[in-house]
């Protein structure tokens, strides 16, 4: 098992050379302009994947080397993720002003870097949405701008725009503000698997 591990760590060595690749005896470490990719490698066998975007994890996978093909597909997955540009999925919370939805945004930031969800919320009001929506894939509306919802969806057509229900932006109820939009996700990745 041992052989078949340095044969991975060379194979590595391979994949990585155009990325900035740091070698010790138990860490590759590479990087690109905004992300940090490390493997470690422990006693028994045992290999810890992590990718940073700016201090985000946004990838981490712990697993024991059992063969060179196990440790090469979970490589593989790896790299699919650090090569995506912008991983992390950017939404909008919009309200009047932009000082309700900078508190919950605040708070939904601390939320999802705790449970390692690869999105970032900024904050936004009313007449910065347009300016701001093109990183951005979905822009959440503050129930007091609810009158407003058409206006935002006709000012910025290449975002999804919906309503924040008042009792999730009132309570600043992170995890069902969070199980919207990872509804909004699924239902996107449903989208394109139908075409």
């Amino acid at each position: 098992m041992r052989d078949c591990l340095e044969i991975f760590k060379y194979y590595l060595r391979g994949q990585l050379k155009n990325d900035h690749l740091i070698v010790t005896d138990h860490e590759y470490l590479f990087y690109d302009q905004d992300k940090v990719g490390k493997i470690l490698f422990y006693d028994h066998g045992f290999v810890e994947e992590i990718i940073l975007y700016h201090d985000q994890v946004i990838f981490y996978l712990y697993y024991q080397f059992s063969s060179y093909a196990y440790a090469k597909k979970n490589f593989d997955g790896m790299m699919r993720v650090f090569r995506k540009e912008n991983p992390l999925k950017k939404v909008i919370i919009c309200c009047s002003g932009g000082l309700t939805s900078a508190y919950f945004t605040q708070k939904m930031n601390t939320f999802l870097k705790y449970n390692h969800a690869p999105y970032i919320v900024e904050a936004a009001a009313y007449d910065e949405v347009k300016d701001m929506v093109n990183d951005h894939e979905l822009v959440l509306v503050a129930p007091q701008m609810r009158y407003a919802l058409t206006q935002i969806q006709e000012s910025v057509p290449q975002a999804h725009v919906e309503p924040i229900a008042p009792q999730v932006f009132a309570s600043y109820d992170c995890a069902q503000l969070f199980k919207q939009i990872l509804d909004f996700v699924k239902g996107e990745d449903d989208d394109s698997s139908s075409i």
